[in-house]
């Protein structure tokens, strides 16, 4: 376990369901780094920020199978070799779910492009993908004053599990 984390954003209420993620930390063969650029309006509200690539484990879907088919559909590329990082629970209020979050370091062949398979809410909320030397991802990563309340739940999570990949030299 890397870290626990209660929300403290959004008024305390009843977590009815926990769900199951793979987050991805993502590295091309250059050693760029691969994070999604999250802009609109969703069940949070507003958001604007950087978040790291994954989303939820299906029924009878193991962590790799997760891994694989999330590459894919989100940024169109396989995944090459896959690290385990840890996992971080979130809790959030505002739609009283807790997360387990599953961290993996996950290296990608970017000369080797194929499609995305985006969701209807994926393509509204994506805007875009970033690649950036690790120096800069604690940075990108960090909430800003501006950064809505959901944005700094989640710029949290991600910078946590990049700060502990680095301290144990995953990344």
């Amino acid at each position: 376990m890397i870290a626990r984390f209660d929300d403290d954003l959004y008024e305390k209420s009843e977590i009815t369901h926990i769900r199951h993620t793979v987050r991805l930390i993502v590295r091309d063969e250059k050693g760029l780094f691969w994070f999604l650029k999250i802009a609109g309006e969703d069940a949070f509200g507003m958001r604007n920020h950087y978040e790291t690539i994954g989303g939820g484990i299906e029924e009878n879907e193991s962590y790799e199978d997760t891994i694989r088919r999330e590459i894919l559909e989100e940024i169109g590329y396989e995944a090459l070799r896959i690290q385990e990082v840890g996992m971080i629970i979130d809790r959030y209020y505002l739609i009283h779910r807790e997360t387990h979050s599953y961290f993996f370091v996950v290296d990608i062949d970017s000369t080797k492009p194929h499609e995305t398979h985006l969701t209807e809410s994926e393509k509204t909320l994506f805007s875009g993908v970033i690649q950036i030397p690790k120096e800069e991802v604690c940075e990108r990563l960090r909430p800003t004053s501006t950064s809505h309340r959901v944005d700094i739940l989640v710029q949290r999570r991600d910078l946590c599990a990049f700060e502990y990949a680095l301290e144990k030299g995953l990344v």
